[in-house]
Order: structure tokens, then sequence, then C-alpha cells
């Protein structure tokens, strides 16, 4: 089996052998309440590693025009598989990096187990590609992971890695954490909803 969180098989092997705790099986009840307090009116998002992609339905329900990626095909299989076709269009087998994305065509970057899926060497990759893709004053926004790990994925931030891998233009706006019914077992009391603006 794959031992390198950077190749396509290192996840293609855990979704065909089902072999994936950190799958919450739904969409998180921090993402509910941000979008009960914020309904969309057509913009857009962008959620990379969207794995099993229970929030692409979420988003698009709530008013937003919706795009997801992730370079494992069992995993855009699956995402696929929930959504109708007009939503599955916008489920793209892809690379989050390379992508022919047009610059500065998202809103919104939502985050859920993906800055902590790949290695961190990866993570100042992840926030410069980000910037490239959002929008002025767009924003990232989802859930954190946070807190020591030895080995990984999951590999965790800590306050001072945060600090440092979203300067200015970014904005910490806000920071809040989830309660721990309300996180799976390998990430209880270490994630935090987060929102950060881009700025101009």
């Amino acid at each position: 089996m794959p031992t390198h969180s950077e190749h396509p098989d290192f996840w293609n092997s855990r979704y065909l052998a089902d072999r994936t705790p950190w799958d919450f099986g739904g969409v998180p009840a921090a993402l509910k309440r941000y979008l009960a307090a914020h309904p969309g009116q057509g913009e857009r998002v962008l959620i990379p590693g969207c794995g099993s992609g229970y929030e692409v339905v979420a988003f698009s329900q709530a008013g937003y025009e919706v795009y997801a990626i992730d370079f494992s095909p069992p995993a855009v299989a699956r995402a696929r598989h929930q959504v109708q076709a007009a939503l599955a269009a916008r489920i793209i087998e892809g690379d989050f990096f390379t992508h022919d994305f047009a610059p500065a065509s998202f809103d919104f970057i939502y985050e859920r187990t993906f800055l902590c899926a790949l290695p961190v060497a990866w993570r100042a990759r992840i926030v410069q590609r980000s910037g490239e893709l959002l929008k002025a004053r767009g924003s990232l926004l989802g859930i954190y992971f946070f807190g020591e790990t030895t080995e990984g994925p999951p590999h965790g931030l800590s306050s001072a890695d945060a600090a440092a891998l979203f300067p200015p233009p970014f904005t910490l706006t806000l920071d809040l954490p989830l309660p721990d019914e309300e996180s799976l077992a390998i990430f209880k009391g270490r994630e935090r909803w987060q929102e950060r603006s881009r700025g101009h």
C-alpha cells in the first residue's frame, strides 16, 4: 500500500478498501451553521481534495455555484455518485495545483481535511495556489486541524504555523473551536472553524 500522501495511489487504495477514518459521513454542523447564516447568491466556491464530496450538495442548495476537485479517481467516483448529473459535472478529477482554473475565479475556497492530508512541505504551495484562485476580498473558510502529530496524515497545525502560513493579504476574521461532539475521534478537540479574508 502506498505510504506517501502526495501520490493519488495512497488515497486510491484507502478508498477502494473503505479505509477512510477521516470521512465524516455527512456535512459538518459548522458548515450547516455558516450556510444558514450566509445564504449564497451565486458566489463561486471551490472544494479542493473533496473526497466523498458531501458538502457539494450543501453549498449548491444554499445558493452557491460550487466546484470540487480531487486527484483520487475512487474519491471522485464516490462524490459524483451522491449528486445529480449537473453537479457531478462540477466534480473534477484533477490536480488542485495544475488544473486550468482561471485566476481569481472563486469567491470562496472551503477547507475540510485537505491542508492536513498533504505533506507539511506542501502547505505554502496550497496557500499560494489558493491566493491565485481567490478573487480580491475572497475568503478561505472551513475546518482546520490543530495539534501535535508525530506521523501523518493528518498533519496538525500550531497557532504559530497558521500565523506564518497565512500572511497578508490574508486576515483571520473568525476563529472558533468545534465542540467535541462535532468531530470524529481522530480530530476531537483539535478542530477549529476559521475564516480568512484575502483582502485587496
